[in-house]
């Protein structure tokens, strides 16, 4: 099984905030023998946000989406 993650968050494109979730979230389903197979950040626009998750859909297993972070 593989996985997207999607980082999404217009603060974490600017460097005001560091990403620390995506690490865990690699971390923890690799435990579980899930593959992290793409990871995206997107910041705060609806289109964007729809794109990359259709593209994780079309792509992987599964698809993790993390937000509010700034």
């Amino acid at each position: 099984m593989n996985a997207t993650i999607i980082l999404v968050g217009t603060e974490l494109l600017s460097g005001m905030t560091i990403d620390t979730n995506s690490i865990y979230m690699a971390e923890e389903l690799n435990k579980y023998g899930i593959e992290i197979k793409y990871k995206f950040t997107v910041g705060d626009n609806i289109k964007d946000i729809v794109e990359v998750i259709e593209f994780g859909k079309d792509k992987s297993d599964l698809v993790i989406l993390s937000g509010g972070l700034g």
